[in-house]
């Protein structure tokens, strides 16, 4: 990080407001309180300033966690490098409370925290090649469970090789569907639409939906499982 000394900065430091310089033993300072207290960091990226959070989003075992808006550095820069951010939680009153192992980690897609660790405030961190930025304001989640999982698609192959699913729509909140394939997320769909279709690789394939409504998400549906052929055209 190269040192900005005539540019003032304000950040937050065990909850007290600093207007001064920023400089190198400015910004360790400020991350004394959160995860890495006394640790010295060798030279590289500016650490992240405190993340600001979506409303969470509820899940059958916790809730998920996502960023409303881009992470910025400590000197108010876009951190360029979003895939190479993680999230930590800690179960933190105070910025200085954030110390030791987190209760969570997740990537910048979002972090998930389990329904144990909801007993009590969190801060979330930004985590940047290593460095440990300023944590978020507190939060307190009460969890609630979301709907129940969608029943199972009905799929098949179709005779250009297409897979053809549809499904129950979900009833309200449920708005939309998350296609899986193979346990990972291809596709979203209106839950009413009841139809979506695809050309996979050959091979035996697993769909999945997840109902998704305004900050909550089901569980996965049981499995429909096809069998692609090969392309002999």
């Amino acid at each position: 990080m190269s040192p900005r000394a005539s540019t003032p900065s304000t950040h937050f430091a065990r909850g007290l407001p600093l207007s001064l310089p920023l400089s190198l033993p400015l910004s360790l300072a400020l991350l004394a309180g959160c995860g890495v207290a006394g640790r010295p960091l060798p030279p590289g990226p500016t650490p992240p300033a405190a993340p600001l959070l979506a409303a969470p989003t509820h899940t059958p075992d916790g809730v998920l966690l996502t960023l409303a808006a881009p992470v910025r550095d400590l000197d108010d820069q876009p951190v360029a490098e979003p895939g190479a951010l993680e999230l930590w939680a800690y179960r933190a009153a105070r910025a200085e409370d954030c110390a030791g192992p987190p209760l969570a980690r997740g990537t910048a897609d979002g972090l998930r925290v389990p329904t144990h660790a909801l007993g009590g405030p969190l801060r979330v961190v930004a985590v940047r090649s290593g460095r440990v930025g300023e944590p978020s304001a507190p939060l307190t989640i009460t969890w609630s469970a979301p709907p129940p999982a969608p029943e199972a698609p009905l799929a098949f192959v179709d005779g250009t090789g297409q897979v053809q699913l549809s499904w129950l729509p979900p009833e309200a909140p449920v708005t939309e569907v998350e296609i899986q394939r193979d346990g990972r997320a291809v596709a979203r769909a209106p839950a009413a639409a009841a139809l979506w279709s695809e050309r996979p690789g050959p091979g035996r394939h697993r769909y999945t939906l997840v109902g998704l409504a305004p900050q909550a998400r089901t569980a996965p549906s049981p499995a429909a499982a096809v069998d692609v052929p090969p392309d002999t055209r």
